[in-house]
This record gives C-alpha cells, structure tokens and sequence, in this order.
C-alpha cells in the first residue's frame, strides 16, 4: 500500500500520560526511531485513565486518524469487564 499522505499512520500516544515504565520507555525509543513525518502521534488533550479513556480510544481515536493504519501500544479493556481475572473479554 502507497500513500501520498504525510504522515503515514498513527500512532497511540496516550500511555505517555502515564507514569514511566517499561512500555512508555520502549514507544520512546520507537518513536525517536521513526522517520519524520512519516507519522501522526495521536493523544488526548488530557490524561484520561479508566472508563473516558477506553471511550477516547474507541471514539476519538478512530476519528483522529482517518481511514489511516494505526498503531496502538497500549493494551485497554472494556470499563469494569474481567478487573483481575487475566482473561480477555
């Protein structure tokens, strides 16, 4: 796939809100990497956490990138489904 597009996908920046872990430290790394311009890193104005940023992420989101491919580091569940168990929904 081709595009003529400047920033070629997006990618999911809202886990740099959060405290630094493992996680945040490899995105870093990741997106120093990367070529500029070729993407778009996407976030809340706001850090968000719990049910408003799993609503963020399924519907601003997917608005934000347009039609892009998207990338997305951060692991969500849907509010208040499985807290605890270790399986998926």
């Amino acid at each position: 796939m081709t595009t003529d597009r400047k920033d070629a996908f997006g990618v999911n920046t809202r886990i740099l809100s959060y405290p630094t872990t493992g996680v945040q430290r490899y995105l870093l790394e990741l997106l120093q990497r990367m070529p500029a311009g070729g993407i778009q890193q996407i976030a809340p104005q706001h850090p968000l956490s719990g049910a408003r940023a799993h609503l963020w992420e399924q519907t601003v989101l997917p608005l934000r990138t347009r039609g892009r491919l998207l990338w997305s580091l951060s692991n969500t569940r849907s509010p208040g489904g499985n807290k605890g168990s270790g399986r998926h929904p």
